[in-house]
């Protein structure tokens, strides 16, 4: 008698879908711990026991008092009385953890690293959760992608200063993030994206807006039919009811203030730092150019100066760059756009060597009538995250193939 024995069947090969996507939510968390924990410990390495001067002294040193004059326009506190500019951008979310931090008498000092370590935190964590939301390079690749969005140029170079101007950049990504998700309906996608807008803060209405051109184009670049139709329906009531409380005492201050802008930085000034290069690699913030026998801005000195720095961000957005070419990138349209849009947005009124042709134009522009987005730094943001979800693919496309090549 004779026995068939059948042999088990084939296992399944894993499709990309299947190995492409999110990892299980505790690793990321798990990263995010430990990423806080080393970022946390570096800033209370440099100086302890020393506070920074950022930005509103009054939100760091008296939060309950700054906070009780948000209420009114006058503000009779600082030199001779005056109407203050934008303080109620600080409202949230600065103003409540500062609050948190009196309450509990933890040190002005440390409450501050504790804050710019929460930022740089967000922003990795978000970075991260976009990238697998959108199947952007692999679990490694998306970490080295987390990680250079957090550290990129353009927020390491305010973080110690003007730690507001550094949020919204930092909560990009998770404004993305659930217009990213097909679970929801276009209705609750949207909503959930406008929920995460306040957190972007209100101190400088044109660092949140510059913030916000990645995520109008992303849901211009949607595929055309009902969903883009409503998404976009949905979110732009949404964004005006989730940013009133800081516009409409900006408009308030436009009627009863004193406009400042003819009185302070030029746009010849804020444009002369942002070449291709120093765009690409967000080292184009003016600021951080500005020394008198010593650094304006410490960190961004570093930026603007050190070989190590400056090799290393241009190798990475180098990188980013090549990641974007691949036809093969995940929402190719919708990165190619952003890197295009800001970039023109950032490189146009730069008037040095190989500047753009019309640059003078477009400094004209931003000393008149787009004076507000005269700090054209502001619109780094989109295409440092561009970059990086870049890099991800890139970095990860590799791995892929050099795996693919290694003998069994």
């Amino acid at each position: 008698m004779t026995t068939t024995v059948q042999a088990p069947p084939p296992a399944a090969v894993p499709t990309r879908a299947a190995t492409a996507g999110p990892p299980e939510g505790p690793r990321s968390r798990r990263w995010l711990l430990g990423f806080w924990a080393v970022v946390f410990v570096l800033l209370l390495a440099v100086q302890p026991g020393r506070q920074t001067f950022d930005t509103k002294l009054g939100v760091t040193v008296a939060p309950r008092r700054f906070f009780s004059d948000l209420g009114q326009l006058w503000h009779g506190q600082n030199s001779f009385g005056g109407i203050q500019d934008q303080y109620i951008g600080y409202a949230w979310p600065m103003l409540p953890f500062h609050w948190l931090a009196d309450l509990v008498n933890l040190p002005v000092w440390l409450a501050e690293r504790l804050w710019m370590s929460l930022i740089v935190a967000v922003a990795f964590w978000g970075a991260l959760r976009l990238a697998e939301r959108l199947r952007v390079g692999s679990g490694a690749s998306r970490l080295l992608a987390a990680t250079a969005y957090a550290t990129w140029p353009v927020f390491t170079a305010v973080i110690g200063s003007t730690s507001a101007a550094a949020l919204p950049g930092a909560f990009l990504p998770w404004v993305l993030l659930p217009l990213a998700d097909e679970r929801y309906t276009a209705r609750v996608a949207a909503l959930r994206s406008a929920l995460v807008v306040p957190f972007m803060g209100g101190v400088n209405a044109a660092s949140t807006l510059a913030s916000l051109l990645p995520v109008g184009l992303y849901l211009l670049s949607r595929p055309a039919g009902p969903r883009r139709r409503k998404l976009i329906a949905w979110w732009t009531p949404a964004m005006i009811v989730a940013t009133a409380w800081w516009w409409i005492p900006l408009l308030l201050l436009g009627v009863y203030g004193e406009n400042f802008l003819p009185f302070i930085e030029t746009a010849r000034t804020t444009t002369d730092t942002m070449s291709a290069t120093e765009a690409l690699r967000g080292g184009g913030n003016w600021v951080a150019y500005l020394h008198f026998g010593e650094a304006w801005l410490p960190a961004g000195w570093t930026v603007a100066s050190s070989v190590l720095v400056i090799v290393c961000s241009a190798l990475a957005a180098g990188l980013g760059l090549a990641g974007l070419a691949r036809r093969d990138v995940p929402e190719r349209r919708w990165l190619v756009l952003t890197v295009l849009v800001t970039a023109l947005v950032l490189i146009a009124g730069y008037g040095g060597a190989s500047g753009a042709p019309f640059h003078g134009v477009v400094q004209d522009w931003l000393d008149g009538w787009l004076s507000p987005f005269r700090n054209i730094y502001k619109f780094q943001t989109g295409l440092a995250l561009a970059l990086v979800l870049g890099l991800a693919h890139l970095v990860g496309a590799a791995a892929a193939s050099r795996s693919a090549r290694r003998p069994v």
